[in-house]
């Protein structure tokens, strides 16, 4: 758990409870169709994964993933390979897509998030061990996915400019400026909203 007043988390969480009533007012951002009507998934991958990264990365000042929560949730590799990047790690009920302050007893429980920086040699190691932005949701049976981290998203000052939520296949972006906007536009089918889910919680 985190103690310091000076870490990430509760800058975040300072962050959260400052901005609420502005978010609520509708914040521009942009949700990746991944499912259709014909229940079809859709995913990020191959050079857009890359271009997707790229742009993410260079916008971001760190990354966080969440240890995936599965049974089946073993296999280390890509948690081993951050390890060296690693800032923070903590425990928490409220993260991108997630709110469980309220949630009742028999499903109580706490995300445990990683927070990672993100020089040049973390895009390389991303690329090395994962497929697409959902890190192999979209082309597994749900909750089939080994990997011990899933939900990766990109932080800016604080805030989330993209978050995911993996066995969900959730994208939203919320573009610090044109072109950090007009270059994930490219990666895939991308669809303008407004912010209006208090659930995410880190716009």
């Amino acid at each position: 758990m985190v103690d310091d007043r000076n870490s990430l988390f509760l800058r975040c969480l300072y962050d959260i409870y400052q901005d609420t009533e502005k978010m609520m007012g509708g914040v521009l951002m942009y949700v990746f169709n991944s499912i259709n009507e014909a229940d079809e998934r859709f995913t990020i991958s191959g050079t857009h994964l890359s271009t997707l990264l790229s742009t993410c990365l260079a916008a971001a000042d760190c990354i966080s993933l969440q240890r995936g929560m599965w049974k089946n949730a073993t296999d280390s590799t890509l948690e081993e390979a951050l390890k060296p990047y690693l800032l923070e790690e903590f425990h928490t009920k409220q993260w991108f897509g997630y709110d469980l302050r309220n949630a009742p007893p028999e499903d109580a429980w706490e995300m445990n998030i990683l927070i990672y920086s993100n020089p040049p040699e973390v895009k390389t190691i991303l690329l090395s061990h994962i497929t697409d932005i959902f890190l192999g949701y979209a082309s597994q049976e749900p909750y089939m996915e080994t990997s011990t981290l899933e939900d990766i998203c990109f932080l800016k000052k604080n805030k989330i400019i993209l978050g995911t939520v993996s066995h969900e296949l959730m994208a939203h972006a919320y573009p610090p400026d044109e072109q950090f906007k007009d270059s994930i536009l490219g990666t895939g089918n991308w669809i303008e909203a407004q912010y209006d889910d208090p659930q995410l919680i880190l716009p």
